[in-house]
């Protein structure tokens, strides 16, 4: 990542993504993608209620509101991920969860959250003792560092995010 201006990420001997480093990490188009380059907090949810800019999304633990994908529908199906550091939790609004682990790495803290359908880690700055292990917390979100996915079951889950670096030929996206 620090030597690179261009990164190509291969899955299965198909390309998932090319792209600058940064966009790799802030921006993975699939979730082999996010956890290849990092850790991810993955959901697979189901759209409920579409707003101009945001749709609420049901996962397992609950409901979030993500930034509203091109084509959406209410019914559809929608994968997203939010980066650790972007994880925010309260004691006000969220999906309910508990602290099952704190992991002291040195520079930063990783809160790892067990929620209805697995866990959800959370990275903080520093030595972090705001925070007990068995405490119940709600996990949030700014909806602006949620990252969606592309489904394994679509037919783009493969594509790359800048078709004219595409060496496949054909138009990979439809469009």
């Amino acid at each position: 990542m620090t030597i690179s201006d261009r990164i190509a990420v291969m899955n299965g001997g198909m390309i998932d993504q090319v792209d600058y480093p940064y966009k790799i990490y802030e921006k993975p188009a699939t979730e082999f993608v996010s956890d290849f380059i990092g850790e991810s907090n993955v959901w697979n949810g189901l759209v409920k209620r579409i707003e101009d800019e945001f749709v609420s999304v049901a996962v397992e633990a609950g409901e979030f509101i993500i930034p509203r994908p091109e084509n959406i529908r209410v019914g559809d199906l929608v994968s997203f991920a939010v980066r650790p550091e972007y994880i925010e939790i309260s004691q006000d609004s969220g999906i309910p969860g508990i602290i099952s682990d704190q992991i002291f790495v040195g520079g930063s803290t990783q809160l790892m959250i067990t929620i209805a359908n697995g866990y959800v880690q959370k990275t903080m700055t520093g030595h972090v003792e705001d925070y007990k292990t068995g405490e119940t917390v709600l996990v949030n979100f700014k909806p602006e560092k949620v990252v969606t996915l592309k489904n394994e079951g679509n037919d783009i889950y493969n594509a790359i995010s800048h078709p004219e670096f595409s060496f496949l030929g054909g138009n990979l996206f439809g469009r």
